[in-house]
């Protein structure tokens, strides 16, 4: 038996392209000037996970509904003593997820500022369907 073994991949450099690379991270910061900046728009599907810039998976039929569902039994039961939040941002220390739903305490200026933080935060509930495996594991 004969065992054949392949030379790596190189660029016209030289440089080998199968070596493992350290990512680049982005702070929170550094994500929340390139959507100032408009280098990632408003309405991008994307948050920012770990320092890494991750695109958000398509909301299906059952998603929308539920998430709609929850969003109208929280206004109907507390709207007058929470901020109810849907999918918008949050801000964590290497992290600003958009959950499906934050209940957040009630502020002067309603989060016009800032994202709620820890501190703000009562309950975070994500809805998953499909993704649910990666909502775990991040």
């Amino acid at each position: 038996m004969t065992t054949v073994l392949e030379q790596p991949t190189t660029t016209r450099e030289g440089a080998l392209l199968d070596q493992p690379r350290e990512l680049r991270l982005f702070t929170v910061e550094e994500y929340d000037r390139m959507i100032e900046a408009g280098i990632l728009g408003e309405d991008e599907r994307v948050e920012l996970l770990e320092g890494r810039i991750i695109k958000m998976s398509p909301k299906g039929i059952l998603h929308a509904a539920v998430n709609d569902h929850a969003g109208e039994c929280f206004r109907k039961h507390l709207s007058n003593r929470v901020i109810i939040c849907i999918q918008n941002p949050i801000r964590l220390e290497t992290l600003e997820p958009e959950p499906d739903v934050v209940l957040a305490i009630s502020q002067e200026k309603e989060y016009f500022d800032h994202h709620p933080v820890p501190a703000d935060m009562l309950l975070v509930m994500e809805i998953a369907d499909s993704s649910v495996n990666f909502d775990r594991n991040y």
